[in-house]
């Protein structure tokens, strides 16, 4: 009773005239669930915060996604910054965004929201009862059109995409409105900044674009030759040439057959010891299953299944170089995978193609990867990954550490703190 008397007295003294607002209040709002890609908006958020940032991080989830994922949501809710918020019906979902959101407005002189597949739209009455003291950040993780255009021309099945290509539409649609909405807009790639620019003369969106690529959190994933040894022995590949792949098979744009097909070109001509390991989200075994067994790859040769992100470290350590093979399209330009910096900075070499966002460029002008300028020529992807077929502990430390300097969320935490203390 007494805590909802505060509340009550603080709102009134707010509402009377008196401006004495409390210091900008910074929201990461992450998609509505808890099961993808949290790693790395925490880590983000993690960053800014311990460089003076006070980000707190929200979700809303409905009341059966709160229900399956509730060891998620106990996980996630021990951190005081985090909020997960639940709903029993759609149409109380924007209401309660509306209150939520709204409080905070209430006693802050501006609030900057960050918008992680969250729909801007949803800000709309806000937007009207604050204005400019409410700021609308979103974040596009890639070119839904090139993507469209791809995964039509190279679907795994027949209508295999029809579904996910409608939800594409749909936002391609809402795409030139949500840009003139957003206050700023954050990219992966210059490569998709200059796209949008060019895409929409008329929003005029080069001075409200910041290109901000994936960082990976090397606090958590780095190299460890103690690691490294214990992880091979107790997976029993001390003595193989342990080749991975980590992520989503779903997108043909991962290229996951033409993974295990050079693993298996691999294992026939340079390494008979080589073994794979696939870190793949369980929905996805079927697709990598079915590319295994195309390709006529032994049980005892592979390992498949699917770990938290927090395990990641210890497979890449374990392993000798990792896949990243990208065909030669605009949409890889302007991505930014998440897996080069989780490779890189555990010091694992890659096998990659050109074309990655800024990555491939970055790399190419070192010696710690195996960069293809055809991932379809057998005789160059023999050639070029020669070299790291023997274990190298030096190049392993020195990779992990450029990393660190290249590729990193620290490398860049002070980019994305100025943009948001700018808006």
């Amino acid at each position: 009773m007494r805590e909802k008397t505060r509340y009550r007295y603080r709102f009134s003294y707010l509402t009377k005239g008196n401006r004495v607002f409390l210091r900008t209040k910074y929201f990461y709002f992450l998609r509505g669930t808890l099961s993808s890609h949290v790693h790395f908006y925490k880590g983000w958020v993690d960053a800014a915060r311990e460089h003076g940032l006070p980000i707190n991080m929200v979700t809303v989830l409905p009341d059966s996604v709160y229900a399956e994922q509730i060891d998620l949501v106990e996980k996630f809710s021990r951190y005081d910054y985090f909020h997960i918020l639940r709903y029993k019906k759609t149409e109380t979902k924007q209401r309660l965004i509306n209150l939520f959101f709204g409080w905070y407005l209430l006693l802050h002189k501006k609030v900057i929201v960050q918008l992680k597949k969250q729909d801007i739209n949803q800000f709309d009455t806000l937007k009207k009862i604050f204005k400019d003291r409410l700021k609308c950040i979103i974040e596009l993780e890639g070119d839904a059109e090139a993507e469209k255009e791809y995964l039509v021309q190279h679907a795994y099945k027949e209508k295999f995409y029809d579904q996910t290509i409608r939800s594409m539409d749909k936002g391609i649609a809402r795409l030139p409105q949500t840009l003139k909405k957003a206050d700023h807009i954050f990219v992966l790639s210059d490569f998709f900044k200059e796209t949008l620019c060019g895409r929409y003369p008329e929003l005029s969106l080069r001075e409200k674009i910041s290109t901000l690529s994936t960082g990976v959190d090397c606090g958590r994933n780095y190299y460890s030759p103690r690691l490294r040894t214990c992880a091979r022995r107790e997976l029993n590949i001390e003595t193989k040439f342990a080749m991975t792949f980590i992520g989503n098979v779903f997108y043909s744009w991962q290229n996951i057959s033409r993974t295990i097909e050079i693993f298996s070109l691999i294992k026939r001509t340079v390494a008979e010891n080589a073994y794979l390991i696939l870190l793949v989200p369980d929905n996805d075994h079927s697709i990598a299953q079915e590319f295994l067994n195309k390709y006529d790859v032994k049980a005892g040769d592979y390992l498949l299944k699917q770990v938290d992100y927090d395990q990641i470290a210890y497979y890449l350590n374990a392993a000798d170089i990792g896949f990243l093979l990208r065909s030669k399209h605009t949409m890889n330009q302007a991505a930014s995978p998440g897996k080069f910096g989780d490779y890189t900075a555990c010091g694992l070499p890659v096998i990659m193609t050109e074309k990655i966002s800024d990555f491939s460029d970055m790399i190419s002008q070192t010696e710690f990867c195996a960069v293809l300028d055809d991932m379809d020529d057998d005789d160059e992807v023999i050639r070029k990954i020669k070299p790291f077929l023997m274990h190298d502990d030096t190049r392993r430390q020195e990779l992990s550490q450029w990393a660190v300097k290249h590729v990193s969320i620290q490398s860049r935490i002070n980019i994305y703190i100025q943009t948001l203390k700018s808006l």
